[in-house]
């Protein structure tokens, strides 16, 4: 491994978000006497901006999964007993329901691997034509829609532009991505 390489991912690896990355030249001999003692350069020090990054005070603790389906549910204008949910029910354990019958807490973290497995089971949703029936084009009048179910307010104009670079993604996909977005909202999900 190279000096330079070694000396990067050790301050990389310090934990520091503020902790500047430094380079450093390699030490090279004369190449018509590669026995000449190299004499060692100092590091030079190269200040990169790294975006702030705010994390919450404390963990975000998710609704109730009976909670979390019902408000998704309502807000993308389909009951809450179809059977396009039927998935997120098959998977209700992982995604932190309770099953009291079997000795089996409710486990109310937001997670890596629960917002995946929410958003994979929420990909039918969001296909489903009577969601997008529902929605529209999810220009502020079908935003307004599931704000108002979801989220219990009206949209603001933050939330349409917070939807704005995955609606202009091409064809289906930015309005499937978009729909994604905002049933896996921390608004409707968290406490």
């Amino acid at each position: 491994m190279s000096r330079t390489l070694f000396a990067v991912i050790f301050v990389a690896c310090t934990g520091e978000v503020s902790a500047p990355a430094v380079s450093v030249p390699e030490q090279r001999s004369t190449p018509s006497n590669p026995s000449t003692p190299v004499t060692p350069v100092e590091p030079e020090v190269v200040i990169v901006d790294r975006p702030k990054v705010t994390l919450p005070p404390a963990p975000l603790k998710l609704l109730p999964f009976e909670t979390r389906l019902a408000r998704t549910a309502a807000a993308v204008g389909v009951p809450v007993t179809d059977a396009l949910f039927d998935a997120a029910r098959a998977k209700r354990l992982d995604l932190g329901a309770h099953d009291f019958a079997n000795g089996t807490a409710p486990d109310l973290q937001w997670n890596a691997q629960r917002m995946s497995l929410w958003v994979e089971v929420m990909l039918p949703v969001c296909r489903d034509a009577r969601v997008r029936s529902h929605l529209g084009s999810l220009d502020r009048a079908g935003v307004q829609k599931f704000a108002a179910a979801g989220w219990g307010r009206d949209v603001a104009d933050e939330d349409l532009a917070d939807l704005a670079t995955t609606l202009a993604i091409p064809g289906n996909d930015g309005w499937v991505a978009s729909c994604l977005v905002l049933v896996s909202s921390a608004e409707l999900l968290v406490q």
